[in-house]
């Protein structure tokens, strides 16, 4: 009972930080980053 409760704690943890990696490459790509300054400077304007 207690591996299985370890295990999943592991998976979900380990989970998380593939989320959190993908989702932070993604948002870090050179292509999106020139897309939200675009946007915030022709709301600006």
């Amino acid at each position: 009972m207690n591996n299985f409760r370890v295990s999943k704690i592991i998976i979900v943890f380990s989970s998380l930080s593939y989320l959190s990696a993908s989702f932070l490459r993604n948002y870090n790509s050179p292509e999106k980053i020139k897309k939200r300054c675009i946007l915030k400077f022709e709301k600006d304007l």
